[in-house]
């Protein structure tokens, strides 16, 4: 394992490459800064992941789970619901407004959660600033 380090730093940072699922760093805030690496063979299993990972859900970075999302060969009400729910959590409404219509327009059936996930929407839209 190769160490980085800056002057300074308390805590040097780590890079932690093949965990695995199983592993306990996969699931688990480390303390400091600590990035677990779990290579994937598909974007399916990746969606997988992110849908099971408590902090994956947490990403600040809607291009990369919308790469993921249009890579899907076969997508279902679930990867559908979770990028339009991503969007309307992260603030983003009018990505999510155009994927709702984009749903509808490839003959995907909205579902009760697609709903909520787009009130949230309008209501984000509307609030008062």
């Amino acid at each position: 394992m190769q160490e980085y380090r800056r002057e300074g730093n308390l805590i040097w940072p780590l890079l932690v490459d093949h965990v695995r699922p199983d592993m306990r760093l996969a699931w688990e805030e480390p303390f400091g800064l600590v990035l677990p690496v779990i290579r994937i063979s598909t974007a399916e299993e990746g969606i997988h992941h992110c849908n099971t990972n408590n902090f994956a859900l947490q990403n600040p970075c809607p291009a990369a789970q919308r790469t993921l999302f249009d890579n899907i060969s076969e997508r279902n009400v679930v990867s559908w619901n979770a990028m339009i729910a991503g969007y309307a959590h992260n603030g983003l409404a009018q990505e999510a407004l155009v994927l709702f219509e984009q749903m509808q327009r490839e003959g995907m059936k909205p579902t009760e959660v697609t709903y909520i996930s787009v009130l949230s929407t309008y209501i984000t839209i509307h609030l008062p600033s």
